[in-house]
């Protein structure tokens, strides 16, 4: 159950990081 809550967490963070960048590149 913990690995699903880091999991989401750490989903939430690269969309933050990466989406910024991730944005540019691929626009879904």
């Amino acid at each position: 159950m913990i690995i699903a809550i880091i999991g989401k967490l750490i989903g939430k963070f690269v969309k933050q990081i990466g989406g910024v960048t991730d944005d540019r590149t691929k626009k879904d």
